[in-house]
């Protein structure tokens, strides 16, 4: 069941990629962050409610750290994972959350003390060295027509997702679904803050009414 549960979440991540790329085209990076996680975290705070009741709503104490948590996992993932998708490729994006896994190992390493085993120490040089093929064609080209620092953006955020999942070791107290919720809703503020200082500022680009009845979010 579990192993079925992490295949979903593979598929899912995979197809949302490509959707993701459609949409780029018509909202930035900031703007499609926002509207992809305001109604993302109003729906998971009601179906927190349901299953948990009203006082799971309560962080208890835990606020700045599910703040932080929130805004390393859900912003620092969707922005600049976003920021990158749009100068790269679905399949270079989904190729690099694959190595989730491995990402974590060599975390755990650094930030835990924990050493991986020399077959997973070596499985993850293996694994690195063949995304680094698939991306580059072999080439590491670092003219103005490559995805490198596209796929380093997306690396970053799929980085900033690790140590999200990784955190939620800290709040034991707290269910899967609860943690889920109350995260992504302040991950979401952040997220709301970021896009209007990036709007004010000119990086990033409000999207016109009529766009809105139409991107494929």
């Amino acid at each position: 069941r579990a192993a079925g549960m992490l295949v979903f979440t593979t598929v899912a991540w995979g197809a949302m990629f490509a959707v993701a790329k459609s949409a780029l085209g018509t909202l930035d990076a900031f703007w499609l962050s926002t509207w992809r996680y305001i109604p993302a975290a109003v729906a998971m705070l009601a179906i927190l409610w349901l299953v948990e009741g009203r006082g799971s709503l309560s962080p208890r104490g835990a606020s700045l750290r599910l703040w932080v948590l929130g805004s390393v996992g859900f912003a620092g993932f969707s922005i600049l994972g976003f920021l990158g998708l749009a100068e790269s490729r679905p399949e270079h994006a989904a190729i690099l959350v694959a190595l989730m896994p491995l990402i974590t190992s060599l975390m755990n390493w650094v930030v835990r003390g924990r050493r991986p085993g020399a077959l997973t120490l070596g499985a993850t040089i293996v694994a690195f060295a063949g995304v680094v093929l698939v991306i580059t064609h072999g080439r590491l080209d670092l003219s103005a027509g490559s995805t490198l620092h596209a796929d380093a953006l997306v690396l970053a955020g799929v980085t900033c997702w690790v140590a999200y999942t990784m955190g939620a070791a800290a709040l034991p107290q707290f269910s899967p679904l609860r943690y889920t919720a109350l995260s992504m809703s302040l991950g979401a503020v952040t997220i709301t803050g970021v896009t209007i200082a990036a709007t004010v500022a000119g990086i990033a680009q409000p999207p016109a009414l009529e766009v809105l009845r139409v991107v494929p979010l």
